[in-house]
Order: C-alpha cells, then structure tokens, then sequence
C-alpha cells in the first residue's frame, strides 16, 4: 500500500532532522582533484577527465546508492546533459545529442561489460535481453557522448557506455537491502576474500523486484480512453570472479548471470493492436557472459594483454493484441565470442608519443529464433542459424608536442565484415594545455554502425539483402575546460552529420526493405558549471541545447528535448554523519512520440526533483533514503513506438536502505 502524501513529506522531514558527521569521500576532494580521476575508455590509457580526448564522464557506485539508482542505465544516466533514457520492450533505450528516431535511441550505442562488447547482432543494441542488469553488482560506469568507433568498431556510433564490475582489492563482505513505498524491494550482497598466492575471489549477487504501479497511460488506438498499467519486474544479477597474479602477469576469471523478466510494460500497440488493443507487452529475458583475461608487464614501459570471451542472451517479448489468443509472442538467441589481443607502449620522460595496438576476432550467431500469433507459428527470419565473424586491427597514439602544452592524438580502425567488405573508421584530436587548469579540446571523430541480422538479411515482411551498407558519423567538436580547487567551468560544441542511415524503404511497396536512404545532423551547446562554495556545499548546473534533423525528411527530431538543464548539489554539513544530495531535472520543447508512425502532439515540460540522504551510523554501516519525483509531478516521455499519448512515470516514491559490512 502506498504511504500518503502528508504522511511521505512527515518521513522525509523527520530523518532529514536527525543528528547529522561523515561527509563523503568524494565531497572533500576539491573540483580539480575530481577532474585528475582517469577513465581508460576514450583513449585505452589511463587518462583525467581533463586531458581525455573525447567528451565523457563517469559515475561511481557511492554516487548512484545515494540518488537510490534501481532500475539499470536508465537511472544511472539521469542528471546528465545531451542525454535522455526511454522506455522500450520494457527495458531502456538512450538518445544522445539529439538523434532521436526509432532506430536512433535503440541502436547506435557501443555497451560494454569489462570491456566485453554485449550489443547483439539481431538488434544492434546492447539493451534488448541484457536490460535493468542490476547496478549493484558494478563499481563504475565511464560514458562517452560522441563517436568511440575508432576505438570500439561498430556500434560505438553516437556514444559508449563502459561498466565496471565489482573488483576489490581488499577483503570485504557487504549485505545492502533498499524497500520503498512504490513496492520496490532489493537485496545485495558483495563478498571479496584473499587466496594464496597473490589470489583474489570476489562474488556479488543483486535482486531485486518491482511490484504494480497502476500507471495511467493513453493508447493510440483509442485516444479518448484512459488505461492502467502494471510495470512489474523482477531481475537478479550474479557476479564471480578469480584473480591471481604469476610473475608479471595478472590473471583474470569473470563469469555474470542475469535475469530479467516484466509484466505489463509499454509495447508495440501501433504494430500488432486492433483498434481495442492496450499497449501492454511482457519480457523475459537470460544472460550469461563469462570472459578470461591476462595482462602482463614487459620492460620499458610496454605492457601486453589478451582476452577471451563469451556470452549468450535468450530473450522472449509477448505483445498483447486484441485479446489474449491472439497474442503476440516471439524469442531469439544471440550469442557472441570473441579474442583480444592488445599491445601498449607507455610514454616517458626520453618517450613523447604513446600508443595502444590490437587485433580482435569477434563471432556473432543466432542459433534460435520463433515467432507465434496465437498458437500459430510463423516463419522463422531468413537469418536464423546465420553467424558473422568480424577481424579488427586498429592503432591509437597521443604524441606530446611543444613543451608539453599540446597534445596529438591520432587512431585508426580497420574492420573486414564477410557481408560488406571493409570499413576504416579514423579519428584526430588536439588537446592544448596554456596553463594549469586550462583546456582546450579540438576533435574529429568517425563511426559506423553495420547493418544488424535483421537488417542485412530482412524479416518475413521487410527484405534485407547485400546492398544495405553500415551508417556513417561524422561529428567535430570543441571544448574549453576551466578548474581550480574551488571551480569548474566547461562549454562545448558539436556538430554531427550523418548520413546512409537505415531505414525501412516503404516507397517500395509491396515490397519493403532496408536501404540506405537517411540522412540526418545535430549541432549543438552542453555545459557544465560547478563550484564547491564551502566546506559543506557543492552544487553543479550541466544543460545542453540541440537541434537536431531528419535531412531525409526535413523534418525535426521532436522526441528529443531542445533544452535540458540539471541542478546537483551535495551538502555534508561539518561534523556531521549525514550527506545530502538533491537534484533537479528539467526538459522542454520536444514532443510525445518520434513520428514514424503516428502524428506527434506537444509534450509537457518534465520537471523531477530528486532526494538523496545517506547517514553514517557507524564505520560499517549506512542507512539511505531516496526520494524520486518529491513534488509527485506527472511526468511523461515520448514513447519509442509511438504507440501511446505519453508514456507515463511513476509519482512520488520513498525508499530506504541499509548497508552493512565485516
């Protein structure tokens, strides 16, 4: 039973007056140390945030516990500007800079595990069947707005999203349980224990379940109807990992197993519903991934690594139609392995240029695949049973130049697809350092995205075939970086032209295809400003205003904010053991729905205040509570597939947690 609205802001009143002792570690750094914190994914190098040539930002556990992150990427990527999260088969799916069509927010990102790319071949997403992994068995999340294809090869299109697993370096055992008002329950448990010889055996395991939320939605079909949707989900992820170190080397065994599966979310109503249908769909969803890796120290400043991999994803979608026997239902398996074998050349003081140089051999296959309408079954896609292997070799340098104020780098990528040949995918940048705390960033960066299974081989109603060739991106920016101990200031600019998009040719009908005939740009503004006022206080805005195209179709990309602006403040008052975080998200001038398929109407601005708390009550333990939407706004955003007037956000919820560890 929900709590009511008097009794929620009494709760939220009466534990924000509790004695306050501990800020956090992150608060007590100042700005410009938080900016010297490296990420590896923008350049394969330990690198700042500062210096990194690209535009990205990361994400630490400690920060997604306090804002109360539950519900996979789509949590973890709020607050952020450029970037919005939708809901899609149930799951997430992420636009980013504008680029917001149907294919847009469900393609066209690289996603990866340790490393491991986990996009799939059927879909070219990373999402669909690996959806709501459960955050709490990762450390870290690195994220890139802008192309990583030079890095990473298809996929990596208009950005990348890196997530660490748990990987201690100490002896740890932690229990965390979180329950809430909005019948949301989770249990987690990370362990971490020392071996002989230099080893380390790490396990962590997170459930976690959401029960009715009754959202009221508008169904396209019947747009003068008001529905209730329930939104249940229940998912568990398992980590275990080894580690040891021989000499040199170090050693790493990873195997993940996750469950997914949701009852009553939006779906494909504008597809599969009759005129009565309700957009209602369910999801099921296993995934399992397991990887073996080595990295080993050589002489001067050279390091040499290797990784072998594997997972498999087997995910079933059931789309309601007019009535129950006429359901929709269909599953498929993907599954994906892989080598890796990587050589660095670390610089020096005698060494100015660095480089990183690989070879990577990558299977995809669809061993199963089934569709049934009713209790018919219907013919499979020509593509079950097909598999694709793709070999890579790319190079990626940075050369110190002129007293070390400025910064080349350059990096290429050559992949050989058995389908459409070769594509070389280059990419530049100049980084310029006048003095401390001053940057200025000059970047060129190209991807691509090969066409999917679907696409290159069709479905029983859309024909593929060879002619389709993989979507190009070429986006330029410029950055400029201010920091100081107590300051941050950063603006960027963008522009992103794309062109061979892949789209679904319906001038020829009867018979559709996939060809590629779109073409679309973005240019655009994001910033971040952020200031520690005092010892106690810290608050950042970041926003970004875009305008984004269908060149196409002249016509723009509505499903995408125009302006979006955050507020994030910390507050851990002196002496205290509280630490407070409170954020505020607001989006405006975009529309419900993308347009394939329906006409789009204006959207609301969104306008969500979040409240994060978390207390020390002793060395080893926390006590949290989270507050989502506090102003209980009804909160809507475009619906991927078009197939109702607004998709629906819960109201008001309250959690509270409690972490323990020995």
């Amino acid at each position: 039973m929900r709590v009511s609205p008097k009794k929620q802001l009494f709760l939220i009143f009466g534990l924000l007056v509790l004695p306050l002792s501990l800020a956090s570690e992150l608060h007590e750094l100042d700005i410009e140390a938080l900016m010297e914190i490296e990420v590896e994914v923008a350049s394969l190098f330990p690198e700042s945030q500062l210096m990194a040539p690209a535009t990205v930002s990361v994400l630490n556990r400690d920060q997604w516990k306090l804002r109360g992150a539950r519900d996979g990427l789509r949590d973890l990527l709020d607050f952020e500007p450029g970037m919005v999260t939708y809901s899609s088969f149930g799951g997430n799916a992420v636009g980013i800079r504008g680029f917001s069509n149907n294919a847009f927010v469900v393609r066209g990102k690289g996603y990866q595990i340790d490393g491991i790319p986990i996009n799939s071949w059927t879909f070219r997403g990373g999402l669909y069947g690996r959806s709501n992994l459960n955050p709490e068995v990762f450390d870290r999340l690195e994220t890139i707005r802008g192309p990583g294809s030079a890095l990473y090869g298809t996929d990596a299109f208009f950005g990348v999203f890196s997530l660490g697993t748990y990987d201690p370096k100490y002896d740890e055992t932690e229990f965390s349980t979180v329950v809430s008002d909005h019948k949301v329950s989770e249990f987690t448990m990370r362990t971490s224990h020392g071996l002989a010889e230099n080893g380390r055996l790490s396990a962590a395991l997170s459930v976690t379940g959401q029960g009715a939320q009754n959202l009221s939605y508008t169904s396209r079909r019947l747009p003068g109807q008001v529905f209730e949707r329930d939104e249940t989900y229940q998912a568990g992820t398992g980590l275990l990992k080894w580690a040891f170190n021989r000499g040199s080397s170090n050693y790493k065994f990873t195997f993940m197993s996750h469950q997914w599966e949701t009852d009553e979310a939006p779906g494909l109503v504008v597809f599969y519903g009759g005129a009565g249908a309700e957009d209602r769909m369910f999801a099921d969803t296993r995934f399992n991934l397991w990887s073996f890796s080595s990295t080993r120290k050589l002489e001067n400043d050279r390091e040499l690594s290797w990784k072998l991999y594997q997972w498999s994803s087997n995910l079933t979608l059931g789309f309601e139609e007019l009535n129950a026997q006429l359901s929709r239902v269909s599953g498929r398996v993907d599954e994906r392995k892989g080598l890796s074998l990587r050589f660095k050349q670390n610089e020096n003081a005698q060494r100015r240029t660095r480089y990183a140089a690989g070879f990577e051999i990558d299977n995809l296959h669809v061993p199963d695949q089934y569709s049934f309408v009713g209790a018919v079954l219907r013919p499979s896609d020509t593509f079950l049973g097909k598999s694709e292997t793709v070999k890579s070799l790319y190079l990626q340098s940075r050369t110190r130049l002129k007293d070390d104020k400025f910064f080349l780098h350059l990096g290429g990528r050559l992949d050989k697809y058995p389908s459409f040949g070769s594509q070389f995918t280059p990419r530049a940048g100049l980084v310029h350092t006048p003095r401390k705390g001053r940057v200025w960033k000059f970047l060129y960066g190209n991807a691509f995205r090969a066409p999917s299974a679907t696409e290159g081989f069709g479905t029983a109603t859309v024909l593929g075939g060879p002619r389709v060739k993989p979507e190009e991106i070429d986006s330029y920016e410029g950055v400029y970086t201010q920091t100081s101990k107590k300051s941050l200031f950063s603006l960027t600019y963008f522009k992103s032209k794309l062109k061979n998009g892949i789209l679904i040719n319906r001038a020829a009908a009867p018979n559709l295809r996939y060809d590629n005939i779109g073409s679309s740009e973005s240019t655009g503004f994001e910033f971040i400003s952020k200031r520690k006022l005092d010892e106690e206080w810290t608050i950042e805005f970041n926003g970004s205003r875009i305008t984004s195209m269908d060149l196409s179709s002249n016509s723009d990309f509505e499903g995408f904010p125009r302006h979006i602006l955050n507020l994030k403040a910390d507050y851990a008052p002196k002496n205290s053991d509280f630490l407070v975080w409170i954020g505020v998200r607001h989006m405006r001038d975009w529309k419900d729905g993308f347009g394939a398929f329906s006409a789009v109407a204006p959207l609301p601005s969104y306008n969500r205040v979040d409240l994060g708390v978390r207390y020390q009550v002793e060395s080893n333990q926390e006590a949290y509570l989270w507050v989502r939407n506090l102003l209980d706004k009804d909160l809507r955003i475009p619906s991927v597939w078009d197939s109702e007037i607004g998709t629906p956000e819960a109201g008001r919820a309250i959690g509270v947690g409690w972490t323990y560890r020995f």
